[in-house]
């Protein structure tokens, strides 16, 4: 998901208890992410929603894709929709519609 449409979801639904939560693992020069990194990332797309960073090894499952032979690449950005209770609501991005059937309050 763009990450101005994770900004937008989290303003457009905050107020009903929507979070979203983007994670970083690498700069813009593809060295590892650090906290400036986040601060931009949040200023930039005007997004006060949750921001993350580690390393890129975190990310590997569920994101990652086994190549066989012990070698993986990883497909980002990747998006999971979470319902109450981190029950997951759909893998990918979820539609307009599919946020207003499982966030409580809609």
């Amino acid at each position: 998901m763009a990450a101005p449409a994770v900004a937008g979801l989290y303003n457009s639904y905050k107020d009903v208890g929507l979070m979203t939560v983007t994670y970083l693992s690498e700069s813009a020069d593809s060295s590892p992410a650090g906290l400036a990194d986040v601060q931009g990332w949040a200023n930039t797309h005007g997004h006060e929603g949750l921001v993350v960073f580690s390393s890129l090894q975190d990310v590997w499952y569920p994101f990652g894709v086994d190549q066989g032979g012990g070698s993986f690449s990883i497909s980002l950005p990747g998006t999971i929709f979470l319902g109450t209770n981190m029950k997951i609501a759909k893998m990918g991005e979820p539609t307009l519609q599919e946020i207003e059937l499982v966030v409580p309050g809609l």
